[in-house]
Formats: structure tokens, C-alpha cells, sequence
């Protein structure tokens, strides 16, 4: 081969291109396969704990009117009224308190509960 040929210049910048590419294609393929050792992370710090104390209050009530109506299987008073028109009323309220301690392995607390 003449290296004075002006025809052979291309040809062996194209080979040199080409054995370039595969070069760097073959060494991006090899640096993937390393392992990579990652950073340990640390554990969010805690943003929520149930620690503390507490306190609650329910209540509620409830009205009517009824009246009792004989049994069906009592021919005589089926369908009659037994007893007088009578109305119901009531009502509940009460509390909650209490306090709870959350460490990383148990938790532990007092609960008192009243209601009239």
C-alpha cells in the first residue's frame, strides 16, 4: 500500500473512526457491569409520635314517642293497643383522658373514663 496515495487517506481515518467508536462503546459497556456501592441512608427523624396527653368529651340524646300493640298470635288483642301513648327521652354525656408514653420498643399509658 502507497501512503502517498491520496485515495488511502480516508480509508484509514475511516478505520480509525471506526476502532475509535468501538473502543469507547466497548468501555461504556464494561464501566456498567461495575458494582456500585451507594451511600448509606440515614432514617428520617421521626415527625409524628403518639407521646402526650389527651382529653375528650361526648355526649348525645334521643326522643320519641311509642305505644305497645298486641301480639299477632293473640286473636283477642291483635292489632289493639295494650298500653297508653307514652314518650321517651334521654340523654348521655361523658369524658375521656388519659396520657400515653410511645418509646422506640413499647408504648405505655392511664386512661380514665366517665359517663352520667
Amino acid at each position: 500500500m502507497n501512503t502517498s496515495d491520496p485515495k488511502a487517506t480516508p480509508m484509514k481515518k475511516l478505520i480509525l473512526a471506526g476502532v475509535a467508536a468501538f473502543a469507547l462503546a466497548s468501555s461504556s459497556a464494561s464501566a456498567a457491569d461495575m458494582p456500585v456501592k451507594a451511600a448509606p441512608v440515614a432514617a428520617p427523624a421521626p415527625v409524628f409520635t403518639w407521646t402526650g396527653c389527651y382529653i375528650g368529651v361526648e355526649g348525645g340524646g334521643a326522643w320519641g314517642r311509642s305505644q305497645h300493640i298486641g301480639a299477632a298470635d293473640d286473636a283477642a288483642i291483635s292489632g289493639f293497643p295494650i298500653s297508653d301513648s307514652f314518650n321517651l327521652h334521654g340523654g348521655l354525656v361523658g369524658g375521656t383522658s388519659g396520657a400515653i408514653f410511645r418509646s422506640a420498643k413499647s408504648s405505655s399509658g392511664r386512661r380514665a373514663t366517665a359517663r352520667g
